[in-house]
């Protein structure tokens, strides 16, 4: 159930009595009430009522008395339309004289536009106390299908991959997407199949290595279940978007005060504390959201994710605030998941798609104003980065690199202690720590420098180099480590241009 300040965000409500609107902010809202003239007023408690510029042409009580009865029948607070010419004055003084708070309509907004903000509110809340959520109920789905049929399946969505196990390996599901089309016969032992599930871009991937004799009733049947879920999540979708676009306006132009945005935020799930990481999505031919391809990619992402989410586009962007998970360190999911995205979009558009990654700690609005600019300069910078035909950093070698090499022993000892555990880590990932690392000794371990180069957020590289140093058991902060890690790359590159690789 929505609270007063819920439906204030959602609906984008401006408050004519601070002090009393304070009061009730995180009381439930039972229903909406709309006043209506020639009729006895009689609202149930715990309703926010609607009084709409034509019912003070013929109330039943005088404007006064109304904020009495109002007030007696317990109802939470009133809702005028804005710039109401026909507003009475003393309606105004009656409120604030029983502390009934009184709240303005953005200008041409409706009832049923009210009512639509109060329908998010119930089905977001809904939605958070809802089990283990949608993404729990499709993996469920998938696995069912595939511990009786010896496959391995995914859904595959214009943002995302999700297996029937997690962590899922979405390269693999990519690969089935990309290869012929397969329309289940009665029964089908083909290697590969896919099917569209709710609608042409969300696609049932299936391999079948053992060419195993599938039932197409089956198939058809987990294809149903699919799409039921998916409805279901559009519905969820559909409730919060206006919503949702409008906090992202807001913040992307930063014309708001904060004290305007933070409860918006925060009734959104993005408020204080939590870190949150903002995304920015551009197409670097078009720079922009034809039929708002790239936010449902970034709705799947955030949903893939599972924490709180606001998504909308501003002036050719789209844009993403996605809360972290809470319960624990997500950044290698997130990293991987943020490249199968920018995978799945090369492939719908024809092209590279430019995405900015920013994370902020959130004690305030303002904070995720700076993440989502943040965002828009590092996915301009990839833009940029792809269009230049500037070659790659240069990594010169050392005379102790050219020593080693010489020691095949030695060399191979360096590159199993100091470089495998991160190419492997990336290899099974998804991950690129190994070019993050280079870039980094390359740039001559400046950190501004190095996340510019990469075009992500310094506190997304710390948290790289963080997690190569737990892979390593070295310390990229003391200098005979970062001497050996730079050593050992270069006898890498060395090896790799010469065909050979230390064993």
């Amino acid at each position: 159930m929505a609270t007063v300040a819920e439906l204030v965000t959602r609906a984008g409500l401006r408050s004519l009595t601070p002090d009393s609107a304070e009061r009730v902010r995180l009381r439930p809202v039972e229903a909406l009430y709309a006043i209506e003239p020639d009729t006895p007023v009689d609202a149930a408690a715990g309703s926010v009522a609607h009084a709409p510029s034509r019912c003070w042409s013929a109330l039943t009580v005088p404007p006064r008395e109304l904020a009495a009865v109002l007030a007696s029948q317990r109802v939470l607070a009133v809702v005028v339309d804005g710039d109401d010419p026909n507003l009475p004055p003393e309606f105004v003084a009656g409120c604030r004289a029983h502390s009934l708070p009184l709240f303005v309509l953005p200008r041409a907004a409706t009832f049923a536009q009210l009512t639509a903000a109060l329908d998010a509110g119930a089905q977001s809340a809904a939605s958070s106390s809802g089990g283990d959520g949608d993404v729990a109920s499709i993996r469920r789905t998938l696995t069912d299908f595939d511990g009786q049929a010896d496959t391995t399946s995914w859904l595959v969505l214009p943002g995302c991959v999700i297996g029937g196990t997690a962590p899922s390996d979405p390269a693999w599901a990519l690969r089935v997407l990309g290869s012929t089309q397969v329309a289940p016969a009665r029964r089908s032992t083909a290697a590969t199949m896919c099917l569209s599930v709710a609608g042409p871009s969300r696609v049932l991937a299936i391999a079948n290595p053992g060419r195993t004799a599938l039932n197409a009733k089956r198939i058809e049947l987990l294809g149903s279940e699919l799409s039921a879920i998916l409805r279901s999540i559009d519905a969820k979708r559909s409730a919060r978007r206006g919503i949702e676009s409008a906090l992202i306006r807001e913040l992307v132009e930063a014309t708001s005060t904060a004290a305007a945005l933070d409860p918006w935020a925060a009734a959104l799930g993005l408020g204080v504390p939590k870190r949150v990481r903002a995304l920015a999505v551009a197409s670097p031919e078009e720079a922009s959201d034809r039929d708002g391809q790239l936010t449902v990619a970034l709705l799947d992402l955030a949903f893939q994710s599972g924490g709180s989410h606001s998504v909308g586009t501003h002036r050719g962007y789209a844009y993403a605030l996605i809360e972290a998970d809470p319960a624990g360190d997500d950044g290698d999911e997130f990293d991987s998941a943020v490249a199968t995205l920018g995978e799945l979009l090369r492939v719908q558009h024809g092209h590279r798609i430019a995405i900015g990654v920013s994370s902020t700690i959130v004690a305030g609005s303002d904070d995720l104003v700076r993440g989502l600019i943040s965002a828009r300069q590092l996915a301009d910078r990839d833009a940029r980065a792809d269009a230049s035909d500037s070659p790659a950093l240069a990594l010169p070698v050392p005379m102790a690199a050219a020593l080693i090499t010489e020691d095949p022993a030695k060399a191979g000892a360096m590159h199993r202690i100091l470089l495998e555990p991160v190419i492997d880590y990336d290899r099974r990932r998804g991950t690129g720590y190994l070019t993050t690392l280079r870039t980094f000794l390359a740039l001559d371990c400046q950190w501004n420098a190095t996340a510019t180069e990469l075009g992500i957020h310094t506190n997304t590289l710390r948290y790289r180099l963080s997690r190569i140093e737990e892979l390593t058991g070295r310390d990229l902060g003391a200098l005979t480590d970062r001497v050996d890690y730079y050593v050992a790359l270069c006898v890498h590159e060395s090896a790799e241009r010469e065909g050979r690789l230390p064993s």
